[in-house]
């Protein structure tokens, strides 16, 4: 993967899918990280992170402006991390 953005997503499956996650917000599973997997960021509000390329960006962004959502449910950037 080349360019990634982190995108977190409210889910109420005790452990959401990866092709749930990407069958729901309208991107190719091929597209999330699967290295990275998927990350509970909070538990209490059912909030999760996958790792995705930036193609998907598109998609999720469609699917936020049209249907209802959590408002923490965004694209994060996924800026690269470099030695000092």
């Amino acid at each position: 993967m080349d360019k990634t953005i982190l995108f977190q997503f409210q889910s109420k499956e005790a452990r959401p899918n990866l092709k749930g996650i990407a069958d729901k917000y309208t991107f190719s599973v091929d597209s999330i990280d699967l290295d990275y997997g998927i990350i509970e960021t909070d538990s209490g509000e059912g909030l999760y992170t996958v790792l995705v390329d930036a193609q998907a960006a598109k998609q999720i962004e469609v699917y936020l402006a049209h249907h209802p959502h959590h408002p923490a449910e965004a694209i994060f950037s996924n800026p690269g991390i470099e030695p000092i």
